[in-house]
């Protein structure tokens, strides 16, 4: 017997499918967009043969599900995903970045509408927190007034 407002656990099992195979489709495209957007000299490392390739391997999703509710989606990748989006790394320090290559945020703008309606679906008037989902901007030049004054204080210029 099905009581109308309540979800069963038929549903929460379903729901935490559809949201761990909506994480595995955006890591996927994830991969892709390091693939296509990402050059070899925006990754520095001599070590490696094909630096890119690894970076693009290492992007993988999680999703926290406590007592089978999905409660959190998270990606994870390589340190490089985070330089290279702000354009720093190896030779190119935060005050004087090279050109940032944004390959995470846009993909996830092109498929939080499909996890927000999924969700929507499921719960009326759920509140989706995206906040945290997305690698933040840096303000330069307040960074770089902030380097620049923690130079002239380490070097007593």
């Amino acid at each position: 017997m099905e009581v109308e407002g309540y979800i069963t656990a038929g549903e929460i099992e379903a729901l935490v499918v559809e949201v761990r195979k909506w994480g595995k489709e955006v890591s996927n495209k994830l991969s892709s967009s390091v693939q296509t957007k990402v050059g070899h000299s925006a990754i520095q490392n001599r070590h490696e043969k094909n630096p890119v390739q690894r970076l693009a391997d290492s992007v993988k999703s999680y999703v926290r599900a406590p007592k089978d509710i999905p409660e959190r989606v998270s990606f994870s990748f390589q340190k490089q995903g985070i330089y290279i989006h702000y354009g720093v790394g190896r030779g190119r320090p935060i005050t004087k970045p090279g050109t940032p290559v944004d390959w995470f945020n846009p993909v996830l703008n092109e498929n939080f509408g499909e996890l927000v309606q999924m969700l929507d679906d499921f719960m009326d008037g759920l509140v989706i927190n995206s906040a945290r989902m997305y690698i933040p901007e840096i303000d330069m030049e307040k960074h770089n007034a902030r380097a620049f004054e923690q130079y002239k204080k380490v070097t007593g210029h």
